[in-house]
């Protein structure tokens, strides 16, 4: 018995594709973002560029809990600091950085709403804390170097080619250690790559002034207030921070444009950063934010002063962490 012939021609089981339509789509109008806007770049007025930089970004900002932020967002901590937060946060109680029973840094006797000084030396003290919770980890661990040190002190504009305009009340920079070899791994990509004349990791710049460093000169004269070290490169510094003594929506509303200037401003200036930390604190209220060149989201709050694991993971992460964890290209 012989099979049956499939009678079905190949022109019949070939999907047949519809033709063109004739009805022509609107096309959707491109639109420029708020920093590429003439009026934007031409503007005189800091305020006003805030307010419009802020004007573009979507109505409602995304907030993420803490937990997610430090399981997603937060740079990891050093393999010899894992599971250990625990262990930093009994040296701080033992030293006397913190006092469990009261639920207070000793940095700080009194909340900031109730201190008097301005917003940067009333904050002052988080630099020390910074410092106290390095010293704790490296108890634990004396091999361990930060890459990152804190920097509190609204009256510093990070360096840059177009202008410095941007006076955030604290930031992170990089060590000269992590920078130089950051520069190196560079330096190894660009070979691979096929890169003629690469510049040597001393003599990379990344966007900085080609000036020497030079140590502050101190007075001897002791009625004189030392003087400033230069205000660093913005190539060099990330997680920038906006700090307010009392806790309403004014006050937040006006971190938060300061906030996203500041942020802005690294990845406008930085092609080679792809996002940038930060966090903002009103009073004892601390957040901590996230840009990349896509997405802006927030954590929900949680108070600095009571809940020191929160800000000893914080500090701790900053501290150790990679500058490709911190938003640098890897």
């Amino acid at each position: 018995m012989e099979p049956s012939k499939d009678t079905t021609s190949t022109e019949q089981l070939r999907a047949s594709t519809p033709p063109p339509s004739s009805l022509q789509s609107p096309e959707t109008p491109a639109r420029l973002k708020t920093a590429s806007l003439p009026r934007f770049r031409t503007d005189p007025s800091l305020q006003n560029k805030r307010t419009e930089l802020v004007g573009g970004l979507p109505k409602f900002i995304g907030e993420i809990s803490v937990d997610d932020y430090f399981k997603h967002v937060l740079p990891p901590l050093p393999i010899h600091l894992e599971n250990k937060v625990e262990e930093v946060c009994n040296i701080l109680n033992q030293n006397g950085t913190y006092n469990p029973t009261t639920l207070r840094w000793k940095q700080f006797p009194q909340d900031p709403k109730d201190q008097s000084p301005d917003e940067p030396k009333v904050f002052l003290p988080l630099a020390d804390i910074f410092k106290a919770i390095v010293q704790a980890a490296q108890q634990l661990d004396p091999q361990l170097e930060p890459n990152f040190e804190l920097v509190v002190d609204g009256y510093v504009a990070p360096i840059s080619e177009r202008g410095n305009d941007s006076r955030p009340d604290g930031f992170f920079k990089i060590t000269d250690k992590a920078l130089s070899e950051m520069r190196k791994k560079c330096e190894v990509l660009m070979k691979k790559e096929g890169w003629e004349d690469v510049p040597r990791a001393s003599e990379a710049t990344h966007g900085t002034t080609n000036e020497p460093k030079k140590s502050p000169q101190l007075s001897t004269n002791t009625s004189e207030k030392p003087k400033r070290p230069p205000p660093p490169p913005v190539y060099e510094i990330t997680a920038p921070q906006e700090f307010k003594k009392a806790n309403f929506t004014q006050k937040l509303d006006d971190d938060i444009i300061k906030l996203m200037w500041n942020m802005s401003r690294i990845l406008a200036l930085d092609p080679c950063r792809r996002f940038t930390l930060g966090f903002t604190i009103e009073d004892c209220s601390f957040r901590l934010w996230v840009l990349n060149r896509g997405t802006l989201l927030r954590t929900q709050a949680f108070d600095f002063m009571k809940d020191q694991r929160k800000l000893v993971t914080v500090f701790l992460s900053f501290a150790f962490s990679s500058a490709e964890n911190m938003g640098w290209d890897p």
